[in-house]
């Protein structure tokens, strides 16, 4: 029902204060419910001599714990109770006469709301025997077979199972072989095969026991089937061969059972101890021809064996050489190293080597395990020197390496720098001075190279002086040094052009050409701008004079811009690509030089082009004499450097080995000559 309250307002209305009472409706509480009866029975049938055990925790209340709940039976429904309420849910009750009972339960809650259950019970007048059954797992096996037996399926009327008392007689000989024991499961390996007849006998020590037999089928136990693999097939002593034996199988037990181990050189001793795991990895440490033994053992300690022949196979030598210098001369004494080869099997010592200079099928020296030689060449070429290396099996190798033998040997050295080179002028061989991008200034002072302080950042194109205390650099932004043989100091030029060489006769008589046709002069004191009545936005690239009246200009006009001592005119060079150096050995004898190749020699009256015999832009220009010049360029995206040397009659291509743009030649004589280049690039060519 809706029980109502009253709730009291308090309000205020023009000074008075009044009281209004109001109705507020609630929730009813819930109901209490009955509990729930139910019980079980065990056994649920029996004899009068059957105590009989009513068990009532299974009864719920919706509000109350089973615990509070009060329970009371009537054994046989006849409306009289014959256990009084109590909280205890279990109780004992043995029938006296044989029939069908109804059990009557009653469990009431803490409220006093009653449910109740029933469940029947069969009562007989006298005691059943059991009745015996069990199984065996397998039903057959061998004489190594545990079998396992089991009669937990025995039953009885009045007794629960594992009440239930058994023995056991393996072999139905008349002899219990297992005491009276209610452990219904038991294990027997019978030692001879044959066919047995086990005997499980049964009590409920209220009657007399009663057996049940069964059969079981015990054979002789054969010898496991050993196999095995091998993986790879073959291999040589940095091979982990695998080993499996993952397909021997026996008759009567599973192949996880079988025990395994390895002899790898089957010599009598068992490498490995035996063990269930079928799969083992072996490394040979030499080379041969193996006998692999695999034992296979069951449980029943019987053996089988499988043998397999493993080739272990010896390679051959890895040949290896180098050789020192790489290029050279007819003078040099070139050195071979072939201490780098190597072996799988043997050591170092234990290689022997020969040596093929010529590559010409015929061996220049007899076999030696002394793995270093030298050589010297006869005629200039590149060669390809075969080395043979031999392992104490005798199994060979061969490599080659090219040597190349020129009159001539261009060397590099270590400028100690990576940047771009660009152009180099001596007063000796001990005096050398090199320039190159962002102000890199490099001296030689006949033994090393060591960078010097030029004070700027800019790109330094040209070099050239008149004494090791007067030296002159120019490039780019209008940028002129000058050293005085102690510090590198700027001078004023007038120009923010690029300035790309310099050259001069002397300290008070030295010229700078650049981009724009920019032409100056230097008197010692001032740096004046030149008038050369050429194209607008040509320029000059490289100068070169034979005295203060003889002075050439190569230009990207193309021509060649000349300097009579008074005025500067402009010479047809007969070509029509850009120009990029120049040189002479007098002034009826000068050679221009520039981009594809091409090249232009001048007599003393006009100038006639003539084939290098290369395509790739030459960029400088440096000679003796007229019959020992030099032109240098090529490299970088055009492919290898370009060396040409000319005698007087031809040009001809030398081998740097590079691959590096060329830019500059200078050499202090004819047997000492030196080029630079790009990625701190500097050769040094001996005669």
């Amino acid at each position: 029902m809706t029980v109502r309250k009253v709730s009291q307002l308090c309000l205020s209305v023009a000074g008075l204060m009044i009281l209004i009472s109001l109705p507020v409706c609630t929730k009813p509480s819930d109901p209490n419910t009955a509990p729930t009866a139910a019980f079980s029975i065990s056994p649920t049938w029996g004899s009068i001599d059957s105590t009989f055990t009513f068990d009532a925790s299974g009864c719920t209340d919706s509000e109350d714990d089973v615990e509070q709940l009060q329970v009371r039976w009537d054994w046989e429904n006849d409306g009289i109770w014959d256990a009084d309420w109590s909280t205890h849910k279990t109780k004992t009750h043995q029938f006296t006469e044989d029939g069908t009972y109804t059990v009557i339960l009653e469990v009431q809650d803490s409220e006093g709301l009653i449910s109740s259950s029933s469940e029947e019970v069969q009562v007989a007048d006298e005691n059943l025997p059991p009745i015996p059954s069990f199984t065996v797992t397998p039903t057959s096996g061998w004489t190594g077979t545990i079998f396992q037996f089991d009669a937990s399926g025995s039953s009885d009327r009045e007794t629960p199972a594992d009440s239930l008392q058994v023995r056991w007689d393996w072999e139905n000989d008349g002899t219990w072989d297992a005491d009276w024991d209610t452990t219904k499961t038991a294990s027997h390996q019978y030692p001879i095969s044959g066919t047995y007849s086990p005997q499980l006998e049964v009590s409920d020590l209220f009657n007399p026991p009663v057996s049940n037999e069964g059969q079981v089928s015990v054979a002789e136990n054969t010898a496991p089937t050993a196999s095995f693999t091998i993986a790879p097939a073959t291999g040589n002593i940095s091979t982990v061969f695998t080993f499996d034996a993952s397909n021997s199988t026996d008759v009567e037990d599973a192949t996880s059972a079988l025990f395994v181990r390895w002899d790898w050189e089957n010599d009598g001793t068992w490498d490995t101890p035996a063990d269930t795991t079928k799969i083992a990895i072996y490394q040979y440490s030499n080379p041969g021809l193996y006998t692999i033994n695999l034992e296979v053992h069951d449980t029943g300690e019987i053996t089988g064996y499988s043998q397999i022949m493993l080739a272990v196979v010896n390679t051959a030598p890895t040949a290896s050489f180098a050789v020192s210098p790489e290029n050279g001369t007819l003078q040099t004494v070139f050195g071979f190293d072939a201490t780098t080869c190597t072996d799988l099997e043997d050591s170092i010592s234990e290689l022997e080597v020969r040596w093929d200079w010529e590559s010409d099928g015929i061996w220049d020296t007899p076999w030696s395990s002394v793995l270093t030689e030298t050589h010297q060449f006869n005629s200039p070429e590149v060669y390809s020197v075969l080395l043979g290396v031999k392992d104490s099996g005798g199994l060979v190798t061969e490599t080659n390496l090219q040597v190349i033998v020129d009159y001539m040997s261009w060397v590099p050295m270590d400028s100690g720098t990576t940047s771009t080179l660009m152009d180099i002028w001596g007063s000796s061989g001990n005096d050398i001075f090199v320039v190159g991008d962002k102000g890199d200034v490099l001296h030689f002072d006949g033994s090393t190279w060591n960078s010097m302080e030029s004070g700027t950042a800019n790109w330094l194109w040209g070099v050239w002086g008149s004494s090791p205390t007067d030296v002159f650099a120019v490039g780019s932004h209008g940028t002129i040094l000058h050293y005085n043989g102690s510090v590198w100091d700027s001078m004023s030029s007038g120009t923010d052009v690029f300035l790309q060489d310099v050259w001069g006769t002397s300290s008070d008589n030295v010229f700078a050409v650049g981009s724009s046709k920019t032409i100056l002069h230097y008197d010692g004191v001032n740096w004046t701008a030149m008038d050369v009545d050429a194209p607008t936005g040509y320029g000059g690239y490289g100068i070169w004079g034979d005295s203060s009246s003889d002075v050439f200009v190569a230009s990207d006009q193309p021509a060649i811009w000349y300097y009579n001592g008074s005025a500067w005119s402009v010479l047809n060079s007969g070509l029509d690509t850009d120009l990029r150096a120049i040189w002479g050995s007098t002034s009826s004898d000068v050679f221009a030089v520039g981009d594809y190749g091409v090249a232009s020699y001048y007599n003393g009256a006009s100038w006639t082009p003539f084939n290098t015999g290369v395509e790739k832009a030459l960029r400088g220009i440096w000679g003796t004499s007229t019959a020992d010049i030099f032109a240098v360029g090529g490299g970088g995206w055009q492919g290898d450097s370009i060396i040409l040397h000319s005698d007087g009659v031809n040009w001809s291509t030398m081998t740097s080995g590079m691959q590096t743009f060329l830019y500059g030649v200078w050499g202090s004589s004819s047997t000492q000559v030196f080029i630079v280049g790009s990625n701190g690039t500097i050769l040094r060519g001996y005669f």
